[in-house]
Protein backbone atom coordinates (compact mmCIF):
# COMPACT_ATOMS: atom_id res chain seq x y z
CA UNK A 1 0.00 0.00 0.00
CA UNK A 2 1.24 3.72 -0.42
CA UNK A 3 2.09 5.94 1.68
CA UNK A 4 -0.48 9.17 2.31
CA UNK A 5 1.70 11.36 -0.29
CA UNK A 6 1.52 8.42 -2.80
CA UNK A 7 -2.07 7.69 -1.86
CA UNK A 8 -3.33 11.31 -2.52
CA UNK A 9 -1.26 11.45 -6.23
CA UNK A 10 -2.69 8.24 -7.26
CA UNK A 11 -5.97 9.68 -6.24
CA UNK A 12 -5.11 13.23 -8.23
CA UNK A 13 -4.01 10.90 -11.16
CA UNK A 14 -6.77 8.54 -11.69
CA UNK A 15 -9.74 9.85 -9.66
CA UNK A 16 -9.33 6.30 -7.95
CA UNK A 17 -9.04 6.85 -4.11
CA UNK A 18 -6.41 4.02 -2.59
CA UNK A 19 -5.89 2.66 0.99
CA UNK A 20 -2.71 4.13 3.04
CA UNK A 21 -0.46 2.47 5.01
CA UNK A 22 0.32 5.66 7.33
CA UNK A 23 -2.19 5.55 10.11
CA UNK A 24 -0.87 8.66 11.65
CA UNK A 25 -1.10 11.00 8.97
CA UNK A 26 -4.13 9.18 8.44
CA UNK A 27 -5.33 9.88 11.72
CA UNK A 28 -4.76 13.88 11.34
CA UNK A 29 -6.31 14.33 7.95
CA UNK A 30 -9.80 15.60 7.08
CA UNK A 31 -11.19 14.47 3.71
CA UNK A 32 -14.62 15.91 2.07
CA UNK A 33 -16.64 13.33 1.31
CA UNK A 34 -20.90 13.01 0.58
CA UNK A 35 -22.98 10.76 2.80
CA UNK A 36 -26.49 10.21 3.02
CA UNK A 37 -27.97 9.96 5.89
CA UNK A 38 -31.76 9.46 7.31
CA UNK A 39 -33.40 13.06 8.14
CA UNK A 40 -34.06 11.08 11.53
CA UNK A 41 -30.33 10.73 12.04
CA UNK A 42 -29.19 13.52 10.80
CA UNK A 43 -31.66 15.82 13.09
CA UNK A 44 -30.39 13.45 15.97
CA UNK A 45 -26.83 14.27 15.41
CA UNK A 46 -27.32 18.16 14.96
CA UNK A 47 -29.86 18.46 18.02
CA UNK A 48 -26.90 15.77 20.61
CA UNK A 49 -24.16 18.25 18.67
CA UNK A 50 -25.94 21.86 20.00
CA UNK A 51 -26.29 20.13 23.34
CA UNK A 52 -22.53 19.72 23.09
CA UNK A 53 -21.85 22.79 21.45
CA UNK A 54 -19.85 21.04 18.92
CA UNK A 55 -20.58 20.60 15.33
CA UNK A 56 -22.49 17.95 13.68
CA UNK A 57 -20.25 16.59 11.44
CA UNK A 58 -17.82 16.28 14.18
CA UNK A 59 -19.70 14.92 16.50
CA UNK A 60 -20.92 12.35 13.60
CA UNK A 61 -17.07 11.71 13.21
CA UNK A 62 -16.46 10.92 16.72
CA UNK A 63 -18.98 8.61 16.97
CA UNK A 64 -17.53 6.93 13.36
CA UNK A 65 -14.02 6.82 15.10
CA UNK A 66 -15.43 5.46 18.18
CA UNK A 67 -17.23 2.90 16.35
CA UNK A 68 -13.94 1.54 14.23
CA UNK A 69 -11.69 1.69 16.96
CA UNK A 70 -13.68 -0.98 18.77
CA UNK A 71 -12.75 -3.86 16.43
CA UNK A 72 -14.50 -6.08 13.65
CA UNK A 73 -18.52 -6.46 14.23
CA UNK A 74 -17.01 -10.17 14.00
CA UNK A 75 -14.77 -9.48 17.38
CA UNK A 76 -17.56 -7.97 18.88
CA UNK A 77 -20.39 -10.30 18.53
CA UNK A 78 -18.30 -13.17 19.92
CA UNK A 79 -17.38 -10.88 22.73
CA UNK A 80 -21.07 -10.31 23.47
CA UNK A 81 -21.47 -14.23 23.01
CA UNK A 82 -18.64 -14.77 25.44
CA UNK A 83 -20.24 -12.58 28.19
CA UNK A 84 -24.53 -13.74 27.46
CA UNK A 85 -22.88 -17.57 28.05
CA UNK A 86 -21.21 -16.05 31.33
CA UNK A 87 -24.54 -14.29 32.41
CA UNK A 88 -26.36 -17.05 31.67
CA UNK A 89 -25.07 -19.71 33.43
Amino acid sequence: MPNLKQAMKIAKETGKRTKVTEPTAVDSVKVNTSIRLDLEVLNWFKTEAEKKGMGYQTLINSVLVQHTRQGSIEDRMADFDKRLRKVGG
